[in-house]
This record gives structure tokens, sequence and C-alpha cells, in this order.
């Protein structure tokens, strides 16, 4: 400051040029200054001669930057506020007059400007303009800072229904980023949807009405909460019908099969997405990631649709239906649709058991919540990772990282994998020799199913626990250990899930050969086996067969 202080001109210039930013260019500064030609031409060369400033290029083409952010930062300091606003609004005036495209492509410039200019309903707009701009490009860590700057402004402004209609847009807006960055079931999402359906009722608002509800129910089954995700399912259902629109019946579809799936309900999720992919097209329905949910419909229900028919006995179709969903998700370019077909892709690949498939895609989904800040994908790239070492035999190793994916989920309060990862975690500390905690897990796991309702691998859960009493009770405990493998065949059955079945029948069928009861267990698990179609090179499969190639006698 104190050698700005010896170069008047110096000085001017590089006050003016501290507002415009840390560069600036010699005609917007020509422009707003306010100085004689032969001024700026003089501060200029005094200011780059001090070392304070470096030069590009011959004026009036050239640029500038200020050395060190200090040098702009001081001399941003020394500027009276009342000047300082006035050099803000005439760079904003600038822009808008002389190169209006910026107010598209650089929005959150103008943004900033007006704001510090106190323009701040001109400013809000920017804002929001930005945040949708950064929404569309995927850039949502930057969505989410726009947003939540042009809310903060907001609310300095008079409470009138001009406002709340704007904050409405932003709140609603905001959802959608804070899904992208944090998952559905984060607090944020809540936060975000929760202010946007007061705004909505106070403005008696019935078309933001959907989007709110649908916010909401993201938020309730990501965090495993069926029973309310369900209720939302049903009022979506019925604003969709109340305005007759079959894009908002496709989102409707979309929320049941979400809902159901981890309810147990396979064959009722099938329905839905079944209808939903009838009436889904990409060109149509594109621009629903960014409107609805956060990510495309079509992309979830393909892969819901592969979850579905791994469940239901048809692992091939199911790896069909995943890849599809990949493949869509890349066809319309949208990261956290892609992340999200990876991500429940991903879980189909475990189920049957294809090592080589998890791994790669786990390492694709976390360079992509990397690259664009999806923080629940990167928990689900984590626990990929766990998977495999898991599937290798790598228990303590495995371990570890299950945990942080665990870990992961429940920082974001996403809870709708947890029976399935907690599962894995209990067969860990069981490969690991620690069946007595990986029983505790299991509990655990079981617990949080009654009460959530995410009971789609309780018949997992309860073939575990058989697998795990065996070596915890004298003698195997042989009583007890049927007992669960007789209630995970029963509650398979209930659910109509075939795979499901076909674990419990192996478990109990090696039982029964162990106990000397060889034809039964031929008798049990036969039937079973044959009903497959396809998936004969899964290992499930493939360890039905190895058992039944055994000699009954």
């Amino acid at each position: 400051m104190a050698r700005l202080d010896r170069l008047p001109a110096a000085k001017q210039v590089a006050q003016v040029g501290a507002v415009i930013g840390r560069e600036f260019g010699h005609e917007l500064l020509s422009a707003v200054a306010g100085l004689s030609k032969a001024t700026l031409a003089r501060g200029l060369n005094d200011l780059v001669s001090a070392g304070l400033a470096f030069r590009r290029g011959t004026p009036p083409e050239a640029t500038y930057l200020f050395k060190h952010a200090l040098v702009q930062d001081a001399a941003y300091a020394s500027l009276l506020r009342g000047t300082r606003q006035e050099l803000h609004v005439r760079i904003a005036r600038f822009w808008e007059e002389h190169f209006p495209e910026v107010a598209l492509t650089q929005p959150e410039l103008l943004a900033h400007h007006s704001a510090e200019g106190d323009l701040i309903e001109q400013a809000v707009d920017y804002w929001f303009v930005a945040g949708e701009r950064a929404l569309h490009k995927s850039a949502n860590v930057e969505a989410v800072k726009h947003l939540s700057r042009g809310i903060q402004l907001l609310m300095s402004l008079p409470d009138t229904p001009e406002r709340q209609r704007k904050e409405l847009r932003f709140q609603t807006t905001l959802g959608l980023a804070f899904t992208a960055t944090k998952g559905w079931a984060a607090p944020e999402v809540l936060q975000a949807y929760s202010r946007a359906d007061e705004l909505c009722q106070a403005l008696n608002d019935s078309v933001e009405r959907f989007k709110i509800v649908l916010g909401l129910w993201n938020f309730h089954a990501g965090r495993g909460e069926t029973h309310r995700a369900r209720e939302l399912s049903d009022e979506l259902f019925r604003l969709a019908e109340q305005q007759d629109d079959d894009e908002l019946r496709l989102q409707a579809h979309h929320s049941v099969w979400g809902s159901v799936t981890w309810h147990g309900e396979f064959t009722v999720s099938r329905e839905h997405i079944e209808q939903g992919i009838a009436m889904y097209s990409p060109a149509k329905h594109g621009s629903h990631a960014l409107i609805y949910g956060g990510h495309d419909p079509g992309v979830c229900g393909w892969v819901h649709g592969g979850v579905n028919l791994w469940f239901l006995g048809y692992p091939d179709q199911a790896a069909e239906h995943v890849c599809r969903s990949v493949l869509l998700a890349e066809e319309i370019a949208h990261p956290p649709s892609l992340g999200h077909a990876l991500h429940f892709g991903l879980l189909c690949h475990q189920l049957r058991g294809d090592e080589a498939t998890v791994r790669a895609w786990g390492e694709r989904l976390a360079e992509l919540a990397a690259e664009h800040g999806l923080g629940l994908y990167k928990a689900t790239a984590i626990a990929a990772g766990g998977w495999v070492l898991t599937n290798q035999g790598q228990a303590k190793s495995s371990l570890l990282e299950l945990r942080q994916g665990l870990d992961g989920y429940t920082d974001l309060g996403f809870h709708e994998f947890e029976p399935y990862f907690k599962a894995l975690l209990a067969k860990g500390h069981f490969d690991a020799g620690e069946a007595a905690i990986g029983f505790e897990v299991l509990e655990d796991a079981m617990r949080f199913a009654e009460e959530s309702g995410v009971r789609f691998w309780n018949a997992e859960l309860l073939r575990l626990k058989g697998v795990l009493l065996a070596h915890l009770l004298p003698d195997g405990g042989r009583r007890e250990v049927e007992a669960f493998y007789r209630e995970a065949l029963a509650v398979a059955g209930r659910q109509q899930t075939r795979s499901l079945e076909l674990r419990a029948a192996t478990s109990l069928a090696r039982l029964w050969r162990d106990q000397g009861k060889r034809t039964e267990a031929h008798d049990l698990l036969a039937p079973i086996y044959g009903w497959f179609t396809e998936g004969v090179d899964t290992p499930d499969l493939k360890e039905a067969k190895a058992l039944l190639d055994e000699p009954c006698e």
C-alpha cells in the first residue's frame, strides 16, 4: 500500500482493477475507471514497473494480473464504500450493455458485481441463473454455492409474495443440488424441500407441489423410512391425476418402484417399472433429471428393473438391464444419472457375484464421484471395494472398507442399503474369526429392518444368522440353525425372491446332507434349482448344482 501511495496514478488504476478482480482487461478498465487515456496509461505502466502487476499482450487488448491477491485486497480496501459500490455498478452495466452474452455464460460474474453494487434484486436473479446453469452442467458444488448466496441476499428483501415465489424456486433447485452432492437422505435435502413446502402452501402453488413432494419422497425413501415414502407416493399419484399429466404419472410410478423394492415387494416394483419404462422417452423426458429427483427416470427404471430381476430369479436379464441403464445414462450425458446407474448396478453385480464388473464399475464410480462432488456415490464406491476384498477372502482388509462405506452412508442419512451392507460386514467378521461380533451386527440389521420396513434382505439375514450360529453353539446348534434356514426359506417364498430362496435352500440342503439326510436334501433343492432358466454360471447356481451332483447314497 505504501508503494501504491507513492504512485498516485498506479493507485487509482489498482483500485479500479481490484474491484474488477484479480485479473482485469484494458477495455473494461478504460470503460469504468473514468480516467483520461494519459493517466490510465501512466498508471498501468507504473503498476507493472513497480512489480505489483503483470501485463499480457498489448493495449487495448492487454490483460493485467495482480502479482499477489494481497495487492488486490489492499487496493480494494483503500476505496470508500460508496466508491466501491459505484464501480461495481459500472462494471455490471458494462457487461450487460456491451457483452450481453455474459449474462448467460458467466451469470455469477454479474451476480457478484450486482450484489456488491447493492443491486440486490438483480443480483438475486443472476445468482439463480448461475445456480441453475451450474446444475445443468453437473457442477453441483458450485450450484449449491450460487443458490445459497442468492437465498442469503433474498432474505434481505421485504417479505412479499414475489419474494416468496423466488425463494420457492431457489429452494426446490437447491434441493436438487443437495441431492446430487450429498445424496437423497441428507439433512440439507430435507431442509430445502421442507422450506419449499412451507412457501408452496403459503402461495397455494399446486404446480410446484409435485416437485416438492417428490423431493420429500426421495429423502424419506433414502433414509429407509418406507412407510412414509409409500404415503408420499400415494400423494404423487393423486397430484398427477388432479393435473391429468402423464409426465407426472411417470414420476409417480418412479417413486413407487423406488419404495417397494426395499420393502421386499419385488413383483409390485416390477409392475410399476414396466409401466414407467413404457411411458418413458429420452427425447421427451430428458429434462426430468433437472426437475425431479436429480436423476433420469429411464435410467432408474432400467437399473431398478435389473435389481428386481435378480431377486425374482433372472440373473442374466438383470445384468442386461443394468448395462442398459448405464448406456442410457451415458447417452443423455448426465453425470448424477450415470452415478445412479453405477450405484444400483454395483449392487446388482454384487448379487450376481461378478467380481470383475464390481471392481471396474466401482473404480469408475469413484472417479465420477470425485469429479462431480457426488458424496453418496463416493461411499458406494468404497463399499464396493470392500465387497471385492470380501469376495477374495481378505476379511480383515474388507472390514475397514465396508465400515468406511457404511459410515459414509450413515453420515449422509442414507439407510436404503443398510441391511445389505451390515450383512456383508457380519460375514467379514465371521471370515475374520469373529463370529460373535458378526452375529451382533446381524441382530442390529434385523432390528433396523423391522423398525424401518426395509426388508428386502430379510431372508439372507436369517440365513446368515444360521451360518454364524452353527459356529457359535455347541454341536453346531443344529435345531436352531435349521430353524433359521427354514424361516429364511419361508420369507423368500413370501417375497417371491427365487434367488434368495435358492440360497436358503442350498444352506438347508447342505445341513441335511451333513446329517446324512441326502435324499431329503436333494428333494428340497432340486425343484428350486430346476426352476431357473438362466444364470448357470453365477456362483449361487454353481454352488447349488455342485451340491445336487453329489451322490444321494
